[in-house]
């Protein structure tokens, strides 16, 4: 936190750390928070500097994010990330076995694939956001880049016109698409190994009775030549059940 001038605590800009999760939402945040700042302190450097690249750089900035595309993508990157890193600090606990991280990350693609259909929520937080800093609510129309037609094309090119459905097919849903499509990769084997060993989890060996268990694993766990539990090990389970019964 930091005092400004009018004695009022703000989130300090934060230096991206490519290595630490955390650095890129505590980024996002303070971006969000010091936004009318950073714009005062740009506007000061066009006015003011006498390094003809540092007005130069500074204008350029300005005109970047000075924008509504910009405001729009500050609200899907502070909620993809807020989703993750929620995630991330949780799986990082010492007590976090492999059932629950299983269960922590399909909440996360959860989360995504919810964010994925809640473009009409993070319109109305960038419109809201837009009117409070005094920017147009109004997506930026590039100019179309022309292509060649050869004469024995039977289809024209079709591309998107409305400005707000180019942002929103090639930006919001790429972004949401490819942070969903990461989070499968990258956990896939550990989904696989949580798959092959899901009947060890207490969840299952508590939900499930002995012949659903019995049914389920018999030929992984050779049950022809013993029965799943020994008597010592019915009287574990039906106590657990038991003390699980009387907490609910």
């Amino acid at each position: 936190m930091a005092l400004t001038e009018d004695g009022i605590k703000k989130l300090k800009l934060k230096k991206l750390c490519t290595t630490r999760w955390s650095s890129r939402i505590d980024a996002v945040r303070a971006l969000k928070n010091r936004y009318a700042d950073i714009l005062k302190v740009l506007m000061r450097i066009i006015l003011t500097s006498k390094d003809s690249k540092e007005r130069a750089d500074a204008t350029a900035l300005k005109k970047n994010i000075d924008s509504f595309n910009f405001v729009v993508c500050i609200i899907i990157w502070e909620r993809i990330l807020t989703s993750l890193h929620r995630i991330s600090q949780k799986l990082q606990a010492t007590n976090t076995d492999l059932s629950a991280s299983v269960r922590l990350l399909s909440a996360a693609h959860g989360e995504l694939q919810y964010l994925r259909d809640s473009w009409d929520s993070v319109l109305l937080s960038a419109n809201a956001m837009s009117s409070f800093w005094r920017i147009k609510a109004e997506f930026t129309d590039k100019r179309q880049r022309r292509t060649k037609k050869f004469h024995d094309e039977l289809s024209s090119d079709c591309r998107l016109t409305d400005p707000m459905l180019a942002f929103k097919v090639d930006v919001f849903y790429r972004l949401v698409d490819v942070a969903i499509n990461q989070l499968e990769l990258r956990f896939e084997g550990q989904r696989q190994v949580a798959q092959l060993f899901k009947f060890l989890f207490p969840d299952t060996m508590l939900n499930l009775s002995d012949a659903e268990l019995q049914t389920a694993y018999s030929a992984d766990l050779g049950l022809g030549r013993r029965p799943l539990f020994q008597k010592s090990d019915h009287s574990v389970v039906s106590s657990a059940r038991k003390s699980r019964t009387v907490s609910r």
